[in-house]
């Protein structure tokens, strides 16, 4: 009796695939919304490359400078180009002037407080023919809990984005 028990145990093989579902369900999930999620953080960064580039467009054609308010007329130019992925507000910047007119001697180095945050050393675009570096970075926050501490390692579940362009101005006073 009990043989026979066993034997059509054994040979029972209803609800087998809903069990192998139930096992790779949850890995499968998270495999699929960190590929997700990674892949919104490279549009992220591409976003704010591609803004940083725009607005060091205008500072070395001299636009932002003769526009009377340099730092606005760039803040606008960056910001546009960023279409809502990336928050404005959570942007910083820095515009470095060399001022031998090299950039042998400018410091590339970013700086950072405690918290991951850039230290902004200022903004000053120079005038025509000067070496500017034009710097860019934000934080991007992760949705899904554990892709944030595998990518970037803290505990916060973000990383953070740059994006640094080095440029000589043009000569746009004629």
């Amino acid at each position: 009796m009990i043989c026979s028990l066993v034997k059509r145990w054994k040979k029972n093989k209803d609800g087998a695939v809903t069990v192998e579902f139930g096992l790779i369900f949850i890995p499968f999930i998270l495999l699929v919304l960190g590929i997700i999620e990674l892949a919104l953080m490279f549009t992220a960064a591409t976003m704010l490359e591609g803004g940083t580039h725009a607005a060091a467009r205008v500072l070395r054609t001299g636009q932002a400078q003769e526009s009377g308010d340099a730092l606005t007329f760039f803040q606008n130019t960056l910001c546009g180009q960023l279409m809502g992925l990336v928050d404005c507000n959570g942007v910083q910047h820095e515009v470095l002037l060399s001022f031998d007119g090299s950039f042998t001697s400018m410091d590339f180095e970013p700086q950072f407080d405690e918290d991951g945050n850039m230290i902004s050393r200022g903004f000053d675009p120079g005038q025509e023919n000067s070496a500017i570096i034009v710097r860019t970075t934000y934080r991007y926050q992760f949705i899904t809990p554990v892709i944030g501490t595998l990518v970037s390692g803290r505990a916060d579940n973000s990383v953070t984005l740059m994006s640094t362009v080095a440029l000589r101005n043009e000569p746009y006073d004629f």
